[in-house]
């Protein structure tokens, strides 16, 4: 019988020596599925093993049939397996955080709610708003209570995500087009700084307007040199500073608006007061103002070059158990996909590198930092119990209607799973 014949490759030194080594191939890393290309004609429904490589098992039929049919098939009889969508454990024990599905072009309201949802005093402040006498309209109405609803999912569900649409559908958002930022804040120029430190402390120093810049004076009723100057007081500092990065400026030369891919240094944390001192603010120089520091509770990531397209993400700091022994808050870091939620504590060495004192980034966008007195009186201690680490609850109506869901999906499950067993 013939020898089947075999095409020879050209081995050099190193490949040579590989081979010596290990002369029967038993190193060799199994083939991926996407290594083989299959052949038409006859031979189309044929698998074979690669016969250079032992460890080469598509002969067996990975994703073709037997038991790596088994889930397939399954799904097929019985549906979408339920258990898919019940909520997990983090890596620290606790239970992971819940995500939100894309309702299509509304990555930047799901990533803007869950910055906000782990703000704990702005989620209780959202769970006791109640209407006042002919101060609030009925669109305003059904927006707030669309919050309470989802915030009460988000909390006590059962599932790993719920869909935001009826909160969605009253800010009558365009599910089509791409949902910007809408939301006012202190906007900071990024090109040609460092770092968030140095952006706000060039915002705080003033710009004086000259030449064809002048203010116009409707006193004078002419252009005249002025300077411009933001006036902020330590002592009104609010609770939440959110940032945003101008990375989308528009371009003169093109004539359209464009991303700036800059790499800008973010700080963990931010003592206010003390960048108000450099801008010659004489009230942070008083003895008696202590200095407001800031900590990264969580920010904005704009995926991709164009202004005008790309995807956005949510990285949120949730707190852990409050530590009497150690003065900075412990919290986990989680990445926000939509309704992929992923586990990026900073006990991971890989993330530590990312979620350390500084993180450094092209694509953050927002940034939203808690003042530290505020974070250890309303964030993850609640002031009116004695209990501390109290999440706020949602009120009783709502509770009930997460109970009743949380039925509902457990029953979908062991129904599934008495079908699957053939109990």
């Amino acid at each position: 019988m013939p020898r089947a014949k075999r095409k020879r490759e050209s081995e050099g030194g190193a490949a040579r020596d590989k081979r010596l080594a290990d002369p029967y191939l038993l190193q060799t890393p199994p083939c991926r599925f996407s290594d083989h290309h299959r052949k038409k004609g006859k031979t189309v429904n044929v698998l074979r093993n690669c016969a250079d490589n032992p460890n080469c098992l598509y002969g067996l039929g990975e994703r073709q049939k037997g038991v790596w049919q088994a889930n397939k098939l399954i799904r097929r009889v019985f549906g979408d397996d339920p258990r898919e969508r019940r909520r997990g454990f983090a890596k620290s024990g606790g239970k992971m955080p819940c995500g939100l599905r894309n309702l299509g072009a509304t990555c930047y309201l799901n990533s803007m709610l869950q910055c906000l949802f782990v703000n704990l005093p702005f989620r209780r402040a959202v769970y006791e708003w109640e209407p006042k006498e002919q101060s609030v309209n009925k669109e305003q109405e059904l927006q707030m209570r669309a919050l309470q609803k989802l915030f009460a999912q988000m909390q006590l569900g059962h599932e790993s995500y719920y869909d935001p649409t009826e909160f969605a559908s009253t800010l009558s958002l365009n599910n089509v087009l791409q949902q910007d930022a809408q939301v006012k804040s202190l906007s900071l120029n990024i090109k040609g700084y460092k770092s968030v430190e140095d952006c706000i402390e060039s915002y705080l120093s003033g710009e004086v307007l000259e030449g064809e810049n002048k203010y116009f004076c409707e006193h004078c009723d002419a252009k005249q040199c002025a300077e411009r100057f933001l006036e902020l007081k330590p002592r009104a500092l609010p609770p939440t500073l959110m940032v945003q990065l101008m990375r989308f400026v528009y371009d003169a030369n093109a004539g359209r608006k464009k991303k700036l891919t800059d790499m800008i240094e973010i700080n963990e944390t931010l003592n206010m007061t003390e960048l108000l001192r450099r801008s010659g603010d004489t009230e942070a120089f008083n003895d008696k103002t202590d200095d407001a520091i800031y900590r990264l509770s969580g920010y904005l990531n704009h995926r991709g070059k164009s202004a005008h397209v790309g995807h956005y993400t949510a990285s949120v700091a949730y707190p852990k158990t409050v530590d009497d022994d150690d003065t900075e808050l412990a919290v986990d870091w989680f990445e926000f996909d939509d309704a992929v939620v992923s586990d990026a504590t900073k006990t991971d060495a890989e993330k530590e590198r990312s979620h350390g004192k500084k993180i450094r980034s092209r694509d953050i966008y927002m940034l939203l930092y808690v003042r530290d007195d505020v974070a250890n009186a309303g964030a993850l201690v609640d002031p009116n119990t004695s209990t501390g680490n109290d999440e706020p609850q949602p009120s009783q109506e709502y509770l009930d209607g997460v109970l009743a869901l949380n039925t509902a999906f457990d029953a979908e499950v062991d129904e599934y799973a008495s079908k699957v067993s053939g109990g």
